[in-house]
């Protein structure tokens, strides 16, 4: 009898030692760059029927019980949220980046319409330099949720070209509007960097190749 509890004992410790190596420690990052205050949000994964409230931008650290894919969601009304995560969370990579952004529509197209010239290519040109320098330029994509992958995050520091997340599309006008976009800004990249720039980009936007 002995023999037997002292065996279910260590077979218990072994389960449970090997269900907290499962574990995953991931790290939540913020990014507000807005200057406006944070007041109040919630951090959702739906893989885990689990819903963070989070009042404030401090960095934290979650336990999630196994690595592999996971579908961050951050609520808030304030502003625009861009999710940046690797598309596995392991124990190499486990960081997922929530950046705040003003809520706006700004991109190339809206842009472009604000000038009553012509767009020629030495127009586009300066329009595209102007918005690098305010830091308002955005590939276009079209998702049912706001995750983008973390190449993006390199991408805007090398290039200065972030993304901008709209609803998935609806209507032939949006995805017009998207792939001239996108294929504008990269016209562009082209012409400053070659094709070099592409091979950043796993995840290609509409209308570029």
């Amino acid at each position: 009898m002995k023999h037997l509890l002292c065996l279910l004992v260590m077979l218990f410790s072994f389960t449970a030692a090997n269900a907290t190596k499962k574990e995953i420690i991931a790290y939540v990052i913020f990014e507000n760059n807005t200057g406006k205050t944070f007041d109040y949000g919630e951090l959702v994964i739906p893989e885990i029927q689990t819903k963070i409230k989070v009042n404030t931008t401090e960095n934290f650290k979650i336990t999630l019980p196994f690595k592999g894919k996971y579908h961050f969601q951050f609520l808030t009304n304030q502003f625009s949220v861009y999710i940046f995560q690797p598309k596995k969370i392991t124990n190499k990579k486990n960081k997922i980046i929530i950046r705040l952004t003003h809520k706006s529509n700004t991109n190339f197209e809206d842009k472009s319409k604000n000038y009553s010239f012509i767009l020629n290519k030495q127009n586009k040109s300066k329009i595209i330099e102007q918005l690098l320098l305010t830091g308002d330029l955005n590939f276009i994509i079209h998702r049912i949720d706001n995750v983008f992958p973390d190449e993006y995050i390199k991408f805007k520091d090398m290039y200065g070209i972030g993304v901008l997340k709209k609803n998935c599309l609806t209507n032939p006008l949006d995805y017009e509007q998207a792939r001239k976009n996108n294929r504008l800004i990269s016209n562009y990249l082209n012409l400053i960097y070659g094709k070099s720039w592409l091979k950043k980009l796993k995840s290609k936007p509409l209308g570029v190749e």
